[in-house]
């Protein structure tokens, strides 16, 4: 279908993108997110029938060494291109970051920021956002407290990401309307982990 702007084009991708179904799943935190694949598997038919290319220009990868599990810490600046038949274009900047104990935090970084851009581009609505995990609502009974072990465990894992509790985690959590995570059972902290492990989490 020819559009005569890539603004009218963008708007033809919304339309036709009206959800998302989430098949990835993370056993260890028990929850369902939506992969690279079910975003590309909706979005790429539309675009290209829409006349819209996303292409790369430029990728920067800052890596950290961390201790513990997650031996690297990734984070990627990438800089696409969205490129539409009449020969205008946008330039998008997306943020992507993961951890892993191999190889394979560049990877997670790269399709994290991939996600981000399509999902901000087309305002991609699916069931369960990745910036506000359903998993993280506090729960209708709260814990009164965690205990040393549990707030040891929980602050180690944080700190072998590069995070702090008190100064980032805690504020942030508050902010989003989840209640501070000293009051949260055990497994909706260890969700929090894994979703900021594998990037559907950020927190700066």
């Amino acid at each position: 279908m020819e559009h005569k702007s890539i603004a009218a084009a963008i708007c033809a991708v919304m339309a036709d993108c009206k959800g998302i179904k989430e098949t990835g799943y993370n056993a260890h935190a028990n929850y369902k997110y939506a992969s690279d694949a079910d975003i590309l598997r909706v979005v790429q038919p539309s675009m290209a029938r829409h006349g819209l290319a996303l292409t790369i220009d430029d990728v920067d990868i800052e890596h950290r060494q961390l201790g513990g599990k997650m031996a690297q810490w990734c984070v990627a600046k990438v800089t696409y291109r969205l490129t539409h038949t009449t020969g205008e274009h946008l330039t998008v900047v997306a943020i992507g970051s993961g951890a892993d104990n191999v190889d394979k935090g560049p990877y997670k970084a790269l399709t994290g920021a991939l996600k981000y851009a399509l999902r901000a581009i087309f305002l991609l609505p699916h069931g369960q956002d990745p910036d506000q995990p359903d998993g993280h609502k506090p729960p209708a009974q709260h814990h009164a407290s965690w205990t040393d072990q549990e707030r040891r465990g929980f602050m180690g894992a944080l700190s072998r990401i590069g995070l702090d509790y008190e100064k980032q985690v805690k504020p942030f959590c508050v902010a989003q309307g989840w209640g501070k995570p000293s009051t949260w059972p055990r497994e909706q902290r260890q969700q929090l982990v894994a979703d900021i492990e594998s990037g559907n989490v950020k927190i700066t």
